[in-house]
């Protein structure tokens, strides 16, 4: 929050940050959120907001509660129970599999927000999908964190001598549930590993943080409490492995600083982090204590993955900030226009403690006011003149109706009407009284050029499109890993230093359409001469190659070499002298400096370059053929789509079955049931069957006898016992 606060600053903006729920809304332009898994902290704002109709944007922090909620709670008593119990041996083994079987949680966010925020910003593309898939019309845009902790040239000596360990685990963050810190305490409880926990000194579980002092492994487990910046910078370095296998993280911006000092990084496979060190990671399941362990014994065996810390270090906070000041700029129109309001406002919004920010417990409003964004300096286009005056007219004439806000460097190069060149008014006028070639005559012109950029333009370009240097400007502003960007250029340059003219890129009339590109900037590996605008960084010509030939070859390898990228833009553009077959290369008076032979010149420079770039060459930069790409994506989309629609129809086949599977289990249930009460009734008959049985037996032959006389009329008194009986 707060270095984002210092670099929407930078960028003109005015930003008040405030703790008050109750703040006046009505002052700010806009209002700028945080944190759509509190609804009920922010929920209120918004309606406000909506109320004042005003602008209302948010950092959304959304994180995909149904997957990880319920597990992160699941853990707790059995790891409560275990630690109780001693921790016995085998106690955790079916841990995965409860947790495999624990129901989703709910959704937690506000759909409120969700359907009245104007921009949404996420950390990455796991977590667009997850908004998209609860609110698909939302706009999302991935603004990518910066780093503030620079570990870079740090060896590790201050952390090592400080609690005596080197290539140890590294896991920094506050001891809490989310962090999952336990899980990694289990899946390292038998490896001889020490492992440190920079936890800052506090939690706000304390239970939690109890646990996992208290968690016995068999080497040792370090917590260092609060560390300086210092200090963490060299636990980083001091460190093989940086092991952070939370619940979820939106990306974990702990794993981007540990893979700029040197840490190979685990991490958790939920969340966003893969947008930032695609495959320079080892990924794990948070939920399952083997995998982690896996990852983390494969980190700590491999070498340094080198490429993850180039990667993170593109991450800035400048970048963050000119992506959300975009947005800004898409929500607010009037921004960068001359009449919008004059005293500018904006705020930052806090009504909890800072101490809550990673669980949303942040607000933020921010306004601004557009006459306080520094608006773009004059740019100075550089442009040689050696003949053409017809054709530069026309250029001249072009450039005043498309380009805003910029000067001329006139630089003539031997061209005999001076009076012409200088009634067109520059701001500096160079003059050669011969033709020193194109390779001088643009270096003089840029040894007098000042500002952040430089655009050189042959005389006989003529540019088809509004604000065209201001979209290059923007774009560069935006990537400060650009230096140079081209109207027209090529993707390869071959090994003996030629271009590979199949890869030309350019949009212009005359070329088929497979060298107009589809994306609106694409990288390549040089430049082509007849236009571009380069970051003043002192790069000029190499004038020992000659009079003209490869100098913008030559001038992208220079930028490629110092760690910049080179583009082109897909700028509309006509070039004049070459639609008139008009090209310096046929004047006489170029001829006679080279002598005559314009192709023997081409490869004698041809080799010049070669012999200074060979160790670069071949180069391809960018999509060779991004046409291709573009349908190939296309076509992967729709695979994927239809690989969606076949799970989904598993998905329902499954459900189908067990539905099935459960009628079946009811029926036999049923029929379980009525077998025991048949059983039962047999029971009951049998058991009379055999009282009858027993009765029967009873019955002696004389009662027999005794019914069946009286049956007869005949007296059955026995004389001896005073009763009936038959006679002897």
């Amino acid at each position: 929050m707060v270095r984002l606060k210092e670099h929407l600053e930078k960028l003109g903006l005015h930003i008040d940050v405030s703790y008050d729920i109750n703040k006046h809304l009505e002052e700010y332009d806009l209002v700028h959120l945080f944190n759509l898994c509190a609804p009920d902290t922010i929920e209120p704002i918004a309606r406000v907001v909506h109320q004042l109709r005003k602008p209302l944007v948010i950092h959304a922090f959304q994180e995909n509660c149904p997957q990880y909620l319920a597990k992160s709670k699941a853990v707790m008593p059995i790891f409560r129970r275990y630690l109780e119990l001693g921790q016995p041996q085998g106690y955790l083994g079916e841990l995965t599999d409860l947790l495999r079987n624990t129901a989703p949680s709910g959704e937690v966010t506000s759909r409120f927000v969700l359907e009245h925020a104007s921009s949404i910003f996420v950390s990455g593309r796991a977590e667009r999908d997850h908004i998209k898939g609860m609110a698909p019309e939302a706009h999302t845009t991935i603004v990518h964190y910066g780093v503030s902790l620079d570990p870079a040239g740090n060896d590790g000596d201050l952390f090592a001598r400080a609690f005596g360990v080197r290539d140890f685990v590294l896991c920094v963050g506050r001891l809490e549930t989310r962090k999952n810190q336990l899980m990694l305490l289990a899946s390292l409880e038998h490896e001889d590993i020490p492992v440190v926990f920079a936890d800052g000194g506090f939690s706000y579980q304390q239970e939690y943080e109890g646990m996992c002092k208290a968690f016995k492994r068999k080497a040792p487990t370090i917590f260092t409490g609060r560390l300086s910046d210092e200090m963490l910078a060299s636990a980083y370095a001091a460190a093989k492995v940086h092991c952070l296998p939370s619940w979820q993280e939106l990306p974990g911006l702990v794993s981007i600083e540990a893979a700029l000092g040197g840490c190979n990084i685990v991490a958790t496979s939920w969340g966003t982090i893969h947008d930032y060190l695609g495959n320079s990671c080892w990924y794990c399941e948070p939920d399952n204590p083997e995998d982690i362990r896996n990852q983390t014994l494969c980190a700590l065996q491999s070498p340094q993955d080198q490429a993850a810390g180039i990667r993170v270090a593109a991450c800035t906070w400048d970048k963050a900030a000119s992506g959300i000041l975009g947005e800004y700029q898409h929500v607010v129109p009037h921004i960068g226009m001359s009449g919008s309001r004059s005293s500018p406002r904006t705020s930052v919004d806090l009504s909890e403690p800072i101490r809550q920010m990673s669980e949303g417990e942040m607000r933020m409003h921010v306004g601004f006011d557009a006459k306080r964004q520094k608006p773009r300096e004059r740019v100075e286009i550089v442009m040689p003149v050696f003949y053409r005056e017809d054709e530069t007219h026309c250029t001249l004439e072009q450039l005043s109706r498309t380009t805003d806000n910029y000067s001329l460097i006139i630089v003539n190069n031997g061209f005999d009407d001076t009076d012409f060149l200088k009634d067109l008014c520059p701001s500096r006028y160079i003059e050669n009284k011969n033709n020193v070639g194109a390779i001088r005559a643009i270096n003089q012109g840029l040894q007098v050029a000042k500002g952040e950029y430089i655009c050189v333009l042959h005389n006989d370009v003529l540019i088809h499109e509004d604000c065209w240097l201001d979209h290059i400007i923007e774009f560069m502003e935006r990537r400060p890993d650009v230096g140079l960007v081209g109207l027209a250029g090529r993707h390869s340059i071959n090994e003996d230093g030629s271009p590979d003219f199949s890869t030309t890129v350019i949009n212009m009339p005359g070329y088929p359409m497979r060298n107009k590109r589809i994306w609106r900037l694409t990288e390549v590996a040089t430049i082509d001469g007849l236009g571009w605008v380069m970051r003043n960084v002192s790069f000029r010509l190499d004038e020992t190659l000659g009079l003209m030939h490869f100098y913008d070859l030559d001038l992208s390898l220079q930028y490629i070499q110092a760690g910049y990228r080179v583009y082109v833009a897909a700028v509309e553009i006509e070039h004049v002298g070459d639609d008139k077959k008009l090209t310096s290369r046929n004047h006489e008076k170029y001829l006679s400096l080279i002598g005559g032979d314009d192709y023997s010149h081409y490869e004698s420079t041809r080799k010049k370059f070669h012999s200074k770039w060979k160790d670069l060459l071949p180069l391809t930069r960018g999509f060779i053929d991004e046409a291709s790409a573009y349908y190939r994506i296309d076509e992967l989309v729709a695979e994927s789509e239809q690989i969606r629609d076949y799970v989904y129809n598993l998905e329902n086949q499954i459900v189908s079955l067990k539905d099935g599977y459960k009628s079946l289990e009811d029926g036999y249930k049923s029929l379980e049931e009525y077998t025991k009460r048949v059983e039962a009734a047999y029971s009951s008959k049998l058991a009379t069957i055999e009282t009858l049985q027993a009765e029967a037996k009873s019955f002696s032959v004389r009662n027999f006898m005794k019914i069946q006389l009286r049956r007869c009329g005949i007296s059955t008194t026995d004389s001896a016992h005073g009763s009936d009986s038959p006679p002897p």
